[in-house]
């Protein structure tokens, strides 16, 4: 089973940050970008490649199970996770407060989200922390993934 959730708030708020930059920089100097005083110019292309860096890490967030793991992974794929299905103890939908989207850390818990406040948290063997990964598919995905964890006996 693969779901994956988009990052609209990165798709949509980045772009608008950096279409403001460049209207405060443009009312500022009344020229084009690349006749900016060598500050500014330094200035707005360091937060065009923040906003890109960003929007690369955190356009979207894939979730796959297999029949022996839970894999993620966020953006291009430069921040994943891979929990073997032996090693999770308990799984549960959840809803939270996300006090913002990425990557969080809580007390006893980490948040892997790019939206939304759905997630599957996974109680693993081994850590002290529960990981919840962000998805529009709580119920349905937590429900797949207790059944490969224990499986209807035969």
């Amino acid at each position: 089973m693969k779901r994956t959730q988009t990052g609209w708030i990165f798709l949509v708020l980045l772009p608008l940050i950096q279409v403001a930059l460049t209207v405060a920089f443009w009312r500022e100097y009344q020229v084009p970008v690349s006749e900016f005083p060598d500050q500014a110019r330094y200035g707005w292309y360091t937060s065009l490649c923040i906003v890109l860096l960003l929007l690369l890490l955190f356009y979207r967030l894939t979730i796959v199970v297999t029949d022996r793991e839970v894999r993620f992974y966020v953006g291009i794929g430069l921040i994943r996770g891979n929990y073997k299905l032996d090693n999770i103890t308990e799984v549960k939908a959840v809803s939270y407060f996300p006090l913002g989207w990425g990557i969080r850390l809580r007390p006893g818990k980490i948040i892997y989200n790019v939206s939304g406040r759905k997630a599957v948290e996974l109680s693993l063997n081994h850590r002290r922390n529960n990981v919840l990964i962000g998805t529009n598919h709580a119920e349905e995905l937590a429900g797949y993934i207790r059944a490969k964890i224990n499986p209807p006996e035969k």
